[in-house]
């Protein structure tokens, strides 16, 4: 078990249309600029949970 509540995947229609056969390659292109963006926003959903502010967080 790992303790992760929901799981995400960052494919969009739109993406999937255009790449019906997404390479490794592109897929890992994918990854680069979502991964960010989902981390980012993970951790301020986290913050807000958690009803500190981010200031608080000492390591």
């Amino acid at each position: 078990m790992t303790g992760i509540g929901m799981r995400f995947f960052h494919h969009t229609d739109e993406l999937l249309a255009t790449h019906p056969d997404l390479s490794l390659d592109a897929t890992m292109d994918v990854v680069a600029t979502a991964a960010p963006e989902l981390a980012a926003s993970a951790a301020v959903n986290a913050i807000a949970e958690w009803g500190c502010t981010a200031g608080d967080i000492t390591h």
